[in-house]
């Protein structure tokens, strides 16, 4: 099957469904060299109106019919289209967000599916439809006078020789604009997210012509793959008039030698036109069909690779016990792990934190104890159970993260605190703002909890997302809360409600792990591990560390000396 990761049942249903909609639609299609023939054979030797009224309220009728059923199968395509659109898009952002995405920019993928879905409602698509019924086209024109079908089946090869000169001479030009469109939009969307720093150091002209010299390589690829297929779509369009008119032509030369007659002049030139117009348009639109059939390859592709997975038991509430065993984690193309066989367990109730220089792993780390990532080797296990055990949506109602770069996502305050769940209630909103110690800072919003964040939203501090994260992290008080860099953005009022937060976290029972340089968390953890090129290279308690810190390390950002190892 063409993409077998991509048709479900569903869209398989549909496609038969508009499959015998085009059958029945090509039959009627036949009415109007009917009606020609009867005409010029019937009516007007007979002179006979009668007939011709008869004849053309059935044509008409007919014609009802066909447009009626035409319409049926528009919709049809659209709600297949549609269908495709919103089964796979799930797909694509489920395993994104799971983790079991090949590595492909979930964005791109899904830009990629829209236009395949916007090709269904396109003349070539259509075409391609109606391609299967050439051959019974032809067969017609055969059975007419095996002349004329001689001269429309030649109009045929030479179009579908045109049609294989056009998609060689497309292949790399559509190929390198597609690639070189990718990059530019990579490009914008880097830029973007740096545009302060740039602007501030006057990269801006330069950002500019990197984006133009790229942009330019996908216009003139674009342009190159648009001026090939104009020039074969002309000639095909070429082809298929001399044939039209060499029907004409040939057919009137026929009835001369009384071998036909002017009825089926008419009614061949109409059935050769449904025989030569899909091949027509399916080259004038091949341009377009090459860029769905790439982008339909590149999501198939993805999600080849991506195996759905099969509903989990429901495991009982976590107490919070977190245990690392030999685990170790090597990104994609890494020539060596980040994480490398680390063993640790974390008891419910316990609160750590993870320090080391820059590179170490901590945020892998982090990340890893989250559930954000996979180990490659090893086991994590929450309550004795490993991580792959748990149901992802489960094992995330009983899981916190705050990650080290924090993103709000569209919508409101509240909606980001309750995790975009619709069934949140005020109660538990306001409870998580409360843990997090973030009501101050919310009353002072315009619209309080209701306040738009995100693009076309309030713009924030880092501080503020940072605090609006934690209350995100600590909804519904969950049984492992993971910080990264949680106080990175915080002044010395946000850090105070920091160590709040954690202590509060700690009497609940959840358990804590924080990824800090700053040693005013020290205050609130058990204990203090030192991370040292993937490996847990040191660990002491907090009454160690801070025995050891100075009072300027108490002031500043330092930990204590035998903790880092300065």
């Amino acid at each position: 099957m063409l993409f077998p990761n991509l048709i479900n049942r569903s869209v398989s249903f549909g496609l038969i469904i508009v499959g015998a909609l085009t059958f029945v639609l090509n039959l009627l299609a036949l009415v109007l060299p009917v009606y020609m023939l009867q005409v010029y054979d019937r009516v007007l030797p007979s002179s006979s109106l009668p007939t011709l009224i008869y004849l053309t309220l059935i044509a008409v009728m007919i014609l009802g019919v066909l447009g009626v059923i035409e319409g049926i199968r528009q919709i049809a395509v659209q709600r297949v289209g549609a269908g495709l659109e919103v089964n796979v898009g799930q797909r694509l952002l489920a395993a994104s967000f799971s983790g079991r995405s090949p590595g492909q920019d979930a964005a791109s993928l899904l830009r990629d599916l829209a236009q395949a879905r916007s090709f269904f409602s396109s003349p070539v698509f259509s075409a391609l439809l109606d391609a299967p019924f050439v051959p019974l086209f032809l067969f017609i024109v055969f059975m007419i006078h095996s002349v004329l079908g001689s001269l429309v089946l030649l109009g045929i090869c030479i179009l579908l020789i045109v049609t294989l000169l056009n998609q060689w001479s497309l292949n790399r030009p559509q190929r390198q604009s597609s690639e070189a469109a990718a990059v530019a939009g990579n490009l914008v969307m880097a830029f973007t997210r740096s545009g302060e720093a740039m602007r501030s150091m006057g990269m801006s002209n330069h950002a500019i012509s990197i984006w133009g010299h790229v942009t330019a390589n996908a216009l003139n690829a674009q342009d190159k793959a648009t001026r090939s297929n104009a020039f074969f779509s002309g000639f095909s369009r070429f082809i298929r008039l001399v044939v039209q008119m060499g029907i004409l032509g040939l057919g009137a030369y026929l009835v001369l030698k009384q071998e036909m007659t002017a009825g089926m002049i008419f009614a061949t030139s109409l059935v050769a036109a449904r025989a030569l117009g899909p091949v027509d348009n399916l080259i004038a639109g091949w341009k377009g069909l090459l860029q769905t059939l790439m982008s339909l390859r590149k999501i198939d592709n993805a999600l080849h690779s991506v195996k759905d997975e099969a509903e989990k038991l429901q495991l009982p509430v976590p107490e919070g016990n977190v245990t690392f065993e030999k685990v170790v984690y090597a990104p994609a193309g890494a020539a060596e792990p980040t994480i490398k066989g680390v063993s640790l367990p974390v008891e419910a109730g316990e609160a750590i934190c993870i320090v080391g220089p820059s590179g170490a792993g901590k945020s892998t780390f982090a990340k890893l104890a989250a559930g954000a990532l996979k180990p490659s080797h090893g086991v994590i296990r929450l309550d004795n159970s490993d991580f792959q055990n748990w149901d992802p949506v489960d094992r995330g109602r009983h899981t916190g993260y705050l990650p080290q770069d924090v993103e709000l996502l569209p919508g409101t305050i509240a909606q980001n605190i309750a995790r975009l769940d619709p069934t949140a209630t005020s109660e538990e909103i306001v409870a998580a703002a409360q843990l997090a110690g973030v009501m101050d800072l919310v009353k002072k919003l315009p619209n309080g909890f209701d306040t738009g964040v995100g693009p076309g939203g309030l713009p924030l501090s880092g501080g503020q997302r940072q605090r609006i994260a934690l209350a995100r992290a600590v909804f519904r008080l969950p049984r492992l809360v993971v910080l990264d860099e949680p106080n990175s953005h915080l002044d010395s009022e946000g850090e105070m409600a920091l160590n709040h937060t954690i202590g509060q976290l700690k009497k609940a029972g959840a358990t804590v792990i924080v990824v800090s340089q700053r040693s005013g968390v020290l205050q609130c953890v058990d204990r203090i591990l030192f991370m040292r090129d993937g490996q847990i290279a040191a660990s002491q308690s907090r009454e160690e560390a801070l025995a050891r810190l100075t009072p300027a390390q108490r002031a500043g950002d330092m930990m204590p000396r035998a903790a880092t190892g300065a």
